[in-house]
């Protein structure tokens, strides 16, 4: 283990680097390697598709010559065969566009970034050409470039803006909050119906409660209230109309209306009567109040033919 990784080695005194073998190297530095295929390719032989992340035992030797170098850089070439015709392909690095070249053997399919990169790099040539004669052409695509690189900072500017509402929005929402807002809403909204429920039964009950009896008009109020059409004799002969419960309870508390209306007169005569024992100076006692009146402020009740059992009787 020690000798593998090489912490620590002996050298004998009279060791002499001089008298060690040279190993012989093999022409173009073979050398067997396990390699990946860095694209996808067909075989030019049988047709055979190879996609990229193929691995082959392949021979990697060095290329010589004016190619074999850019800018000091050594280009390697590797040699493997067709899994489907064992037929030899070759590719080649490419340190200049730093990727890879097809020699021989196959061919490359296509890759439509490679043609973009390209188009890109032949307008940025065109460029360049059109600078070099024209200083106004350079002003101009310079300024041009400016615009559009201001451009792309407000458009990153309002993403960023947009990204960090959002995260604030995000960050504000509270669910458990908006959850019992919820609950609340249902709560409030299940009282109001049962209190709806309440007031209608208690409606009903009062309805129930109460007596409602039919009784001839008079003619006195039939001859007084003729615009009204009700007081005919064919009203006595009709039958009750259906009215809904609040307008029941409303005329029910209209036909009390000329009890404490008599209550009233009847104070009125026992203070004019009292004053009239005592003597007092000549005053004008108050005029009873015509019968016109009293029969304007009849109820509806009264009109219809109905009436509460507690003032029959008290007539």
């Amino acid at each position: 283990m020690g000798e593998r990784k090489v912490i620590q080695q002996y050298f004998a005194p009279d060791f002499d680097p001089s008298k060690v073998p040279r190993r012989k190297r093999a022409r173009f530095n073979r050398q067997e390697s396990r390699i990946m295929l860095p694209f996808s390719l067909q075989c030019s032989t049988c047709g055979e598709f190879m996609y990229q992340g193929k691995k082959f035992n392949a021979i990697k030797e060095d290329i010589d010559g004016e190619d074999g170098r850019y800018l000091g850089i050594q280009r390697y070439r590797f040699i493997f065969k067709c899994s489907m015709c064992s037929s030899h392909i070759s590719f080649v690095t490419d340190p200049k566009n730093t990727d890879y070249a097809m020699e021989y053997g196959a061919k490359r399919n296509f890759e439509h970034w490679k043609v973009a990169d390209e188009v890109r790099e032949a307008e940025v040539k065109k460029k360049e050409e059109e600078e070099k004669g024209d200083a106004m052409k350079a002003l101009e695509n310079r300024t041009l470039d400016s615009k559009l690189e201001l451009e792309i900072l407000d458009g990153l500017e309002t993403i960023q803006a947009m990204n960090r509402r959002s995260e604030l929005a995000n960050a504000r929402v509270d669910t458990q909050a908006i959850l019992d807002k919820i609950d609340r809403q249902t709560r409030r909204q299940e009282e109001e119906k049962k209190e709806e429920v309440e007031l209608a039964d208690e409606d009903e009950e009062l309805l129930r409660s109460m007596v409602f009896r039919r009784r001839a008009i008079d003619p006195a109020a039939e001859e007084e209230a003729p615009s009204t059409g009700l007081g005919s004799a064919k009203a006595s002969a009709m039958p009750p109309p259906n009215l809904p419960s609040r307008v029941r309870v409303k005329i029910v508390k209209k036909s009390q209306r000329p009890q404490k209306e008599k209550k009233k007169e009847k104070k009125k005569e026992k203070k004019a009567q009292a004053e009239e024992e005592k003597g007092p100076p000549e005053t004008k006692a108050a005029a009873p109040e015509p019968a016109a009146e009293q029969d304007k402020s009849a109820s509806v009740g009264s009109l219809l033919g109905y009436s509460d059992s507690s003032s029959d009787e008290s007539d």
